[in-house]
C-alpha cells in the first residue's frame, strides 16, 4: 500500500469518492459591473434588484449574495433601506397572490419590508 498522491481527480471527489459538483466561476469584478451596481442603487430598491438581475444575466453562475457583498464593499448596501418606496400595485399583488402560501416573514424578505409592515398592509 503506497501513499496516494493528490491529483486533479482527487480534488473533485468527496470523502466517499463520489464526484462533487464542479466549482462555480470565480467572481472577478470589473469597473463596468461596479457601474451597473452603482447606477442600480442610485434608483433605490427596485434599481438594485434590476442591477443584480443584469449582472446575473451577464454571469449566470454567480450567486446574488456575491453581488450584494460587492455592493457592501462599495459602500452602497443599505442606502435604500431608509427610503423605501411606497407600496406599489405589484407589491400588493404579490401579497394577495402568496398570502396563503407563504409566511409573513418570507413575504417581508421578498419585499424587503418588516414583518410589521407586511401585516399592516394586509
Amino acid at each position: 500500500m503506497g501513499v496516494r498522491g493528490n491529483t486533479d481527480d482527487d480534488e473533485d471527489r468527496g470523502h466517499s469518492g463520489a464526484l462533487t459538483e464542479p466549482k462555480r466561476d470565480p467572481v472577478v469584478w470589473a469597473t463596468e459591473l461596479d457601474a451597473i451596481i452603482r447606477a442600480g442603487y442610485a434608483r433605490g430598491w427596485h434599481g438594485a434588484q434590476e442591477a443584480i438581475n443584469t449582472i446575473q444575466q451577464l454571469h449566470p453562475k454567480w450567486r446574488s449574495h456575491a453581488i450584494w457583498q460587492r455592493a457592501k464593499e462599495l459602500g452602497l448596501s443599505g442606502r435604500y433601506v431608509n427610503e423605501r418606496p411606497p407600496w406599489s400595485a405589484a407589491d400588493d399583488a404579490m401579497l394577495m397572490d402568496f398570502a396563503q402560501e407563504q409566511s409573513v416573514g418570507t413575504l417581508a424578505r421578498w419585499l424587503h419590508r418588516s414583518k410589521a409592515a407586511v401585516r399592516w398592509r394586509f
